[in-house]
């Protein structure tokens, strides 16, 4: 089997959480220099650089875990991130199903990021209990069970995906 390349978009709400924390970093460390100019400071733009690489460091660590799109061939999928990838065996898994919006009501995230660069981490609710979530958007929600964990992942050809897990 060839390797199959599966994208996964973010959604509007992705899409505005992160731009709203990237301009919130950068608001902060124009805020900081203004403060500190305003004051005379010799160190403003010290405290500018300081504020700047705090704020851009945590929003590199959330993009490095962030998923970027998924592979699939005969031996494994992978979660594709500019960090470490996620390898799931193929014969270590149980179950491939699509969810629907029901499956994640009341979910709440246990560690992770919820809408900056996407939605992953670890995850609980009533319904899957505690999963590992590595998607970027809300729809196109499929369960990878194995016999140890849960991944849920958004791949934007849900149909494509799940006909070849099926294959």
């Amino acid at each position: 089997m060839q390797k199959q390349i599966f994208r996964s978009s973010w959604d509007k709400l992705t899409k505005g959480i992160t731009a709203f924390v990237v301009l919130l970093v950068l608001g902060v460390a124009v805020l900081v220099l203004l403060k500190h100019l305003d004051e005379g400071s010799g160190n403003a733009w010290l405290y500018f650089g300081i504020a700047l690489f705090i704020g851009g460091f945590f929003l590199a660590i959330c993009a490095w875990f962030a998923p970027r799109y998924y592979t699939v061939d005969a031996n494994e999928v992978v979660i594709r991130r500019w960090g470490a990838n996620v390898r799931i065996g193929r014969d270590e898994i149980s179950e491939v199903r699509e969810l629907e919006k029901k499956d994640m009501r009341r979910t709440i995230r246990t560690f992770g990021c919820g809408g900056l660069f996407g939605y992953f981490g670890w995850f609980y609710n009533p319904t899957l209990k505690n999963f590992s979530s590595y998607g970027n958007n809300r729809e196109h929600l499929i369960l990878i069970e194995t016999h140890k964990r849960k991944y849920v992942i958004s791949p934007d050809e849900t149909d494509e995906f799940l006909a070849v897990m099926d294959g």
